[in-house]
């Protein structure tokens, strides 16, 4: 072989080393990519600062103060440890099912409960809001239906967080 050939394939080789290293390991692995396709909310539970609650029954608003939770509109200080463990659920939710429809055939959502929600949870994060709206438990298992507002698709959840 000639030096030049050498050269070459050297080259082309420390090319192909720094694609994999670069590109290809740091994609994620098959399981993590499943993980984030049911992933329905991605917010940093340390950047919500206000947490509106609404139920059939009752409306809980939570907003943090100085790294304390206070419950208004009574202004009392609020169970940190409870509403960090709420807030640890939620800030990454997934899905154990995600439906979706399409432009010709969009879901029916009073199908799912969510035409009138029976509850709803907002949370503030950064200036910007995101509601989670809540539907019918499911038929089968201890799940409930569950949608972004704002999209299409609509997602069963754990009912434990409801």
């Amino acid at each position: 072989m000639r030096w030049k050939t050498t050269i070459f394939l050297l080259v082309a080789t420390v090319a192909v080393g720094a694609y994999i290293s670069l590109y290809e390991l740091r994609q994620p692995d098959p399981e993590q990519r499943q993980r984030l396709a049911q992933q329905i909310l991605a917010i940093p539970s340390a950047s919500v600062s206000d947490v509106m609650l609404e139920m059939p029954d009752r409306a809980v608003h939570l907003v943090r103060r100085d790294g304390v939770w206070r419950l208004l509109p009574e202004d009392a200080r609020a169970n940190n440890e409870a509403v960090e463990q709420l807030l640890m659920h939620i800030s990454s939710l997934t899905a154990e099912r995600l439906m979706t429809g399409s432009p010709e055939q969009p879901l029916e959502l009073a199908a799912y409960g969510l035409a009138s929600p029976s509850g709803k949870m907002t949370l503030t994060a950064g200036g910007a809001s995101t509601t989670l709206l809540f539907g019918d438990a499911t038929a089968v298992g201890n799940n409930r239906y569950a949608q972004v507002k704002g999209r299409a698709d609509v997602a069963v959840i754990s009912a434990g967080l409801f």
